[in-house]
C-alpha cells in the first residue's frame, strides 16, 4: 500500500542551521548575537518590529510602523483607520505575509 504524504516545502535559507538570517527580537543578552534561524523566524520578528516601532522613529524610514505602544491605553481609537495601516504596512514592507483576517478589541 501506497502512502501519499502532502509535499512539505522548506525553504533553501532553512537548510543550513549555522547560518543566521537576520537580528533576534528582542535586542537583549541572549539574542543579540543568536539571530534567528529560520525564515519563519524571521518573518515574525519583522511583523513584531513593524507593530511595535513608532512612525518616525527608523532612520530613513519616517512612515515605518505602527506605534502599537503609543495606543495601548488610549480609550478612542478609530480602529478601522488602525486595521487599515496595519493592513497597507505589511503589505509595504512585509509581502511575505498575507494577512487574512485581524481583529482589533
Amino acid at each position: 500500500m501506497v502512502y501519499i504524504r502532502e509535499n512539505i516545502k522548506i525553504n533553501p535559507l532553512d537548510i543550513n542551521s549555522k547560518v543566521t538570517i537576520g537580528v533576534a527580537f528582542p535586542l537583549d543578552k541572549t539574542n543579540l548575537f543568536k539571530g534567528t534561524k529560520t525564515v519563519k523566524e524571521q518573518v515574525k520578528t519583522n511583523l513584531i518590529n513593524l507593530l511595535l516601532t513608532e512612525p518616525g522613529e527608523r532612520l530613513y524610514e519616517p512612515n515605518y510602523g505602527i506605534g502599537l505602544k503609543g495606543l495601548l491605553f488610549e480609550p478612542n481609537i478609530d480602529k478601522e483607520n488602525l486595521n487599515s495601516k496595519i493592513n497597507q504596512q505589511i503589505n509595504f514592507y512585509i509581502p511575505e505575509i498575507s494577512l487574512i483576517d485581524s481583529k482589533i478589541n
